[in-house]
């Protein structure tokens, strides 16, 4: 089971020190009006798309999907359930008070049955590609979807930093 990372961009927003390519200080970030520096750690999960149907028998509908999240072996959050989607749409954010610097988020995607739950895949994020916070889409693994890709659209930002701009 592989780690997601996700590569900084020349000229991101990380830091006062940080120098882009061209020898000029790069830009520091812009902090929105409603959007503070997080005290804690803190993300938003947004949605998901490009999973398998499993509910793909006739009168079954979509997927039921909801996300559990855990740092350390351990589930720190879980969204709502979304209904009959294979788009859904959470925008909901968690604040996690005791959560231990360095520690990597997994996020686990699940369809909610009657009985149950089906596993849609999922994905890890360590540290070291969140330290400065994160806005995108990750790729989720063991999602058996016969070579497609899956994704999961996810906002971090650890305690002292902001959301940083989504991709355009």
């Amino acid at each position: 089971m592989g780690a997601v990372c996700c590569a900084k961009e020349t000229g991101g927003l990380q830091g006062d020190d940080e120098v882009c390519l061209d020898g000029k200080a790069a830009p520091k970030p812009v902090v929105e009006p409603h959007q503070e520096p997080a005290e804690f750690m803190t993300f938003n999960i947004i949605g998901a798309r490009g999973f398998r149907d499993s509910d793909w028998m006739p009168g079954l509908g979509k997927p039921d999907c909801y996300v559990v999240v855990k740092s350390n072996d351990k589930q720190v959050a879980k969204t709502s359930v979304i209904a009959d989607s294979m788009e859904p749409l959470w925008k909901e954010e968690f604040v996690l008070k005791e959560w231990r610097h360095g520690a990597e988020l997994e996020f686990h995607l699940y369809d909610k049955d009657l009985i149950g739950s089906d596993y849609l895949g999922k994905t890890v994020v360590q540290y070291d590609c969140f330290q400065d916070g994160f806005n995108g889409d990750l790729q989720l693994e063991e999602t058996d979807t016969d070579g497609h890709c899956a994704y999961l659209r996810i906002k971090i930002k650890p305690p002292g930093k902001v959301y940083p701009p989504g991709p355009s």
